[in-house]
């Protein structure tokens, strides 16, 4: 996800960086870290945390350096799910033909057990393992979740896709 940094003094901007410059959010926070010690609130600067694509989001700077405290890079993610932008997230839903989707590497192996695959934009998408296994699905990149809540589900792929999809 395309991150920038925005550094104000007296209501005007100073400098903002490329919003290439961050793409994942380990390296925002090594980022955010090194200009929050740069250029500190009490001399006057105000940093900002803004994202790009579909729904910008701009976040202060008490709010981002709160959020880094918890030491968990998926709250970081969460400052950046707006409900316009996971419902949209949504709409895209579609079921896919499980003989027509060879571009789904991760799911290959789990073919054979496929109830049903579920496509979301950019190449996100949801297994449902076999009716056998009722509530078993599968996340791009992850091992079989157990869940009976599709909602949840949901939005932890569209956490995914924030952190690597969405540019």
């Amino acid at each position: 996800m395309p991150y920038q940094i925005r550094i104000d003094k007296d209501e005007k901007i100073q400098f903002r960086t490329s919003h290439f410059s961050a793409w994942t959010v380990e390296a925002l926070i090594r980022l955010f870290t090194t200009l929050n010690e740069r250029f500190p609130d009490y001399e006057g600067f105000q940093l900002t945390v803004e994202r790009f694509h579909h729904f910008p989001q701009t976040i202060d700077r008490e709010t981002f350096c709160k959020t880094i405290e918890s030491g968990n890079p998926v709250d970081i993610l969460k400052l950046f799910v707006t409900e316009e932008g996971f419902q949209q997230f949504q709409k895209e839903k579609k079921q896919l033909d499980l003989k027509e989707e060879e571009a789904i590497d991760d799911a290959h192996s789990y073919f054979p057990i496929a109830h049903s695959i579920w496509g979301y934009y950019e190449g996100y998408y949801l297994v449902e393992l076999n009716q056998d296994q009722q509530h078993q699905y599968l996340l791009p990149g992850y091992q079989p979740i157990h869940s009976d809540n599709y909602l949840l589900l949901e939005y932890e792929l569209y956490l995914s896709y924030l952190q690597l999809g969405d540019c």
